[in-house]
C-alpha cells in the first residue's frame, strides 16, 4: 500500500484529530438519482409515504432486474419481527388494496407468491397462474391486513376489474380458496410496534459515544431522534454536529462508561465529576442511559491458562475503522478495565494514538495473526512496507509477539447469510445513509458489504450480527429515506458538476465537515416511536371465517353501471352480528396465525409448526352467511 492509499479516509484536523470521510457519498448519489428512475416510483397515496413528490426507491423492479435474493428477516437479530418471519410463509393470504379498479379505497384478497426481507410478491385471488398484474408490497405497513377485516369494519372487497367478470358466484370462489388457507394475526401491526419500540432509550437521554472527529476519544451526546432503534445524537456543545448509530452498536456506551473503562473522554469537568458520583453510587439521573438499558458483553473465551492475557505490543489483524473494506496489521497499543483494548492500525501516520481504536476482546472485527491468509483474504501491510509481507519476518523485525489464538472469539452463529443476497446498509462512513447494499463475501462470521453500483473500494466489512444492516424494505417501514444503487452513465457529456469533479478528484476526497441537514423526511413515519408522537395503529376486529369473508362482496356490476351504483351508495356493507372475538383456551395463543378453518389448532406466531389445514367441508355455521348490501 502507498504513503497515501489508507489515510485516504480522512485528514487530521488542527487538533491533530483524525476525521471521519464520507467518501463524498452524498453528492454523487444525489446527483445520479436522475439515471436511475427505473428503480423509482412515485409510491401510492398511503400513510406510509414521506410525500406525494418524493421518489422512493422501489425494492421490486431492481430485484426483479437483478435476479438477486433478500436476505431473509431472520438473519437481523436486531431486526423487528425477525424470531417470528420464518412463519410468514408463501401461499398465506392477505387484505390488501386493489390497484385494478377505478374505485378508491378498496381492497381484495391476495396470496403471498414470493418472500424478500419484509417485502412480498402478491397476486389477487382469481388471477391464477396470471402473473401480469402481480405487485410488492411491504407486509409490515398498514395496507396489509388479515382476512377477515374488511368483512368486520365494512369495506368493501372488490374484484379486480381485470378478472370482475371471470367467475360468476364470486362467494364460492373465495370460499374454496381461503378455506383451510393462513392469513396474518389480527394484531400483527401492533406486533411490529412493540418489536421497533423494545428498547428503553428515550429522546433527550444522554449517552457516550465515539467521536467522530477523533476516533480514540468519546463525547456526551444526547438523543434527537429514534427510528426503529437508531439514533440520532447531537454532540454536546455542538448542535449542528450530529451522528447515528443503532442502540446495540459497540460505538454507545451508558454514562459513565468511559471513566469506568479508563478511556479517554471529551468533556467538560463538571461531567466527569458528576460520572465519578454516580458511578460510585450506582445512582442516575432519569436522562441518563444507564448500564441496564445496554446488553451485556460477552465474556471473553474460556482459557485453561488464567494468566494469558493481551498485552501491549501484541500482534494481531483488525478492520481499519477508517477504512472499512481493508484488514490490516495492528497492534494492541493500550489495555483498558473490562477487557477493552486500544487498537491502532500500523504505519498509521497520526503519531498521538488520535486513530486508535477501542474494541472489546470479544470483537468479531479483530482476528489472529494470518487470519487472513488462513481465509484467502488480501492483508493490508503497514504503510510504507517494502517488503513482501510475511508475519513470521515481521514480527522478528518488530521484537513482537502474536496474540495467542486462545485469546480471540471464535464463535460463528449460524446465520443464513450468503453471497449475493440484497440487504439495506449503513454506511458506516457516513451512517446517516442506509443504502441498498449486497453481501459481496462471507467469511464465517465476516460479512463483506458491496454497494450496489459503487466501486469496491466503498465495500465494509461487518459482522454477521452487526446492527448496522437490516432486511429488504426496513428503510420504508420506518419512512426513513433509502439510497438506490448508482447507474452509471454511458457518456460523460451526462455528468454532474458535481460527480464531474469527483473524477478529477480521484479517491483523495476528504472529510470536509457536517454536511448539510437534509430536509426530514420523518414527519409522517407511521410507525409509533419511542419518545415521540403516538399514532393509531390498526382497528380493531374479529377474526371471520372465509365463508363470512366471502358473504361481505358487493354485487358485482358492469363498469358501464359503476357511476350510477356509487351515486346510491350500494358499496357500504356491514356484517350482521359479526360474532364476538372467542376467547383463546388455556394454552393457546392469541398471536398466532390463524388458519381460516374452524378447526385447525392453534400456534404461537414465534413457533415453527405451522401447517396448511384442509378443512373445505367443515365452515363454522354459526357465523352470519349473509351480508346486507346498501342503506
Amino acid at each position: 500500500m502507498d504513503s497515501g492509499e489508507r489515510h485516504n479516509a480522512f485528514t487530521k484536523n488542527a487538533a491533530g484529530c483524525s476525521k471521519f470521510s464520507n467518501k463524498s457519498k452524498m453528492c454523487k448519489k444525489s446527483s445520479l438519482k436522475s439515471s436511475n428512475l427505473q428503480y423509482y416510483h412515485r409510491s401510492f397515496p398511503t400513510s406510509i409515504n414521506c410525500s406525494k413528490s418524493d421518489k422512493i426507491f422501489d425494492w421490486g423492479p431492481y430485484l426483479k432486474s437483478s435476479c438477486a435474493e433478500a436476505a431473509p428477516v431472520s438473519c437481523f437479530k436486531h431486526a423487528a419481527m425477525s424470531d417470528g418471519w420464518d412463519n410468514i410463509t408463501v401461499g398465506m393470504k392477505v387484505e390488501v388494496p386493489n390497484y385494478d379498479t377505478d374505485l378508491a379505497n378498496v381492497f381484495w384478497i391476495a396470496t403471498v407468491t414470493k418472500i424478500a426481507g419484509y417485502k412480498a410478491l402478491m397476486r389477487y385471488e382469481g388471477f391464477g397462474n396470471d402473473s401480469s398484474k402481480d405487485f410488492w408490497i411491504n407486509l409490515c405497513t398498514r395496507d396489509v391486513h388479515p382476512v377477515g377485516w374488511c368483512a368486520t369494519i365494512g369495506k368493501p372487497l372488490v374484484p379486480p376489474e381485470s378478472i370482475q367478470t371471470k367467475y360468476a358466484d364470486w362467494k364460492e370462489f373465495l370460499v374454496k380458496r381461503l378455506t383451510g388457507a393462513r392469513t396474518l394475526p389480527s394484531n400483527f401491526y401492533n406486533l411490529v410496534l412493540d418489536s421497533l419500540n423494545d428498547h428503553k432509550f428515550k429522546r433527550g437521554m444522554h449517552v457516550e459515544v465515539v467521536n467522530k472527529m477523533c476516533v480514540s476519544s468519546m463525547r456526551v451526546a444526547t438523543i434527537d431522534e429514534i427510528v426503529g432503534g437508531r439514533l440520532k445524537l447531537q454532540y454536546e456543545g455542538d448542535e449542528t454536529n450530529e451522528f447515528w448509530c443503532h442502540f446495540k452498536s459497540p460505538l454507545i456506551h451508558p454514562v459513565g462508561w468511559s471513566q469506568q473503562v479508563g478511556h479517554k473522554l471529551t468533556a467538560s469537568a463538571e461531567y466527569k465529576a458528576d460520572c465519578a458520583v454516580k458511578l460510585s453510587t450506582q445512582n442516575y439521573d432519569s436522562s441518563d442511559a444507564t448500564p441496564r438499558m445496554f446488553r451485556k458483553e460477552k465474556d471473553p473465551p474460556a482459557l485453561s491458562n488464567s494468566k494469558l492475557s493481551f498485552e501491549v505490543g501484541m500482534k494481531l489483524e483488525a478492520i481499519d475503522p477508517l477504512n472499512l473494506s481493508a484488514i490490516c496489521v495492528a497492534s494492541v497499543n493500550k489495555v483498558l478495565k473490562n477487557n477493552y483494548l486500544m487498537i491502532g492500525i500500523d504505519g498509521s501516520l497520526a503519531q498521538n494514538g488520535s486513530d486508535w481504536f477501542c474494541y472489546h476482546i470479544t470483537s468479531p472485527c479483530i482476528f489472529p495473526v494470518s487470519f487472513c491468509e488462513v481465509n484467502n483474504l488480501e492483508l493490508t501491510p503497514p504503510r510504507g512496507y517494502k517488503s513482501q509481507f510475511q508475519w513470521f519476518e515481521y514480527l522478528k523485525e518488530t521484537s513482537s509477539v502474536a496474540a495467542p489464538v486462545r485469546l480471540f472469539d471464535k464463535e460463528i452463529p449460524k446465520h443464513k447469510f450468503k453471497a449475493g443476497m440484497k440487504l439495506e446498509a449503513v454506511d458506516l462512513m457516513e451512517p446517516s445513509l442506509i443504502c441498498v447494499g449486497t453481501v459481496g463475501r462471507v467469511v464465517g462470521r465476516l460479512l463483506r458489504i458491496h454497494f450496489d453500483g459503487w466501486e469496491n473500494e466503498y465495500d465494509q466489512w461487518v459482522d454477521c450480527e452487526s446492527p448496522d444492516l437490516y432486511p429488504v424494505g426496513w428503510c420504508e417501514i420506518v419512512s426513513y429515506p433509502i439510497e438506490g444503487p448508482r447507474i452509471k452513465e454511458t457518456s460523460a457529456a451526462t455528468l454532474s458538476a458535481s460527480m464531474a469533479n469527483r473524477k478529477r478528484r480521484g479517491k483523495t476526497q476528504v472529510y470536509k465537515g457536517p454536511r448539510k441537514k437534509r430536509k426530514s423526511k420523518l414527519s409522517t413515519r407511521p410507525l409509533n416511536q419511542n419518545g415521540s408522537e403516538n399514532l393509531n395503529s390498526c382497528p380493531p376486529h374479529v377474526q371471520l371465517t372465509s365463508e363470512a369473508v366471502a358473504a361481505a362482496l358487493p354485487p358485482l356490476l358492469d363498469k358501464s353501471n359503476t357511476d350510477s351504483f356509487l351515486e346510491t351508495g350500494c358499496l357500504s356493507t356491514k356484517v350482521l352480528n359479526p360474532e364476538p372475538e372467542t376467547e383463546h383456551k388455556e394454552g393457546s395463543a392469541p398471536d398466532a396465525p390463524p388458519v381460516l378453518s374452524p378447526h385447525a389448532p392453534s400456534s404461537d406466531f414465534h413457533s415453527s409448526s405451522f401447517q396448511v389445514q384442509d378443512h373445505s367441508q367443515s365452515i363454522v355455521s354459526s357465523v352470519p352467511s349473509e351480508a346486507n348490501i346498501g342503506h
